[in-house]
């Protein structure tokens, strides 16, 4: 399924595979690539899009062992996301793990921003029930300015970055419309 929603095909599918089996040896240095990894990305946000993936896969079997919480974590931390907003971007994700594990794929997919919970809503906008219209309208432009599509276009970042861009900024135009509509503003 990830490899479908990157839209990676042919030889990168076939590379992606052997990354992620490599990522499984005993001998892989796991601190020493995510350091790389943070000094080659330029953009804050493409991290942690690169964690919500890896949040994703550890979910794709069910829920994770303790074990793979804390190298979730630990990653996330390297990279510089400090733990409330890994926090976030688990609960967010587990919220779509639990709707869609009844679900196929596909199906999911389609009507993913239909079935966001209000509650959801809040967690994609990262703020509290509680917050202001004007909290609301500020989270939702920084987020769709960290995730806008033409912008990382704009720096030149692959099209399967893109596309996965373009699916977050759907989601949190979704929330938002969700939470304007139920709030009135």
């Amino acid at each position: 399924m990830i490899m479908q929603r990157l839209g990676l095909q042919g030889e990168r599918k076939h590379e992606a595979m052997r990354q992620f089996n490599y990522g499984k040896r005993p001998e892989f240095n796991l601190s020493k690539a995510l350091e790389q990894l943070r000094q080659q990305c330029a953009y804050p946000h493409l991290l942690r899009l690169f964690i919500e993936l890896q949040v994703q896969i550890a979910y794709a079997d069910g829920t994770p062992q303790t074990k793979v919480k804390q190298l979730l974590q630990y990653s996330s931390q390297k990279l510089g996301l400090d733990n409330i907003d890994f926090s976030h971007v688990e609960a967010m994700l587990y919220g779509q793990w639990r709707q869609q594990s009844s679900q196929n794929y596909q199906q999911h997919t389609a009507s993913r921003t239909k079935q966001t919970s209000l509650s959801e809503a809040y967690r994609i906008l990262d703020v509290t029930e509680n917050a202001t219209v004007i909290e609301i309208k500020k989270a939702y432009r920084r987020k769709m300015n960290a995730n806008h599509p033409d912008k990382l276009i704009a720096k030149g970042l692959p099209k399967e970055m893109i596309d996965l861009a373009t699916q977050k900024t759907q989601q949190i135009k979704a929330a938002y419309e969700q939470i304007r509509k139920i709030r009135r503003f």
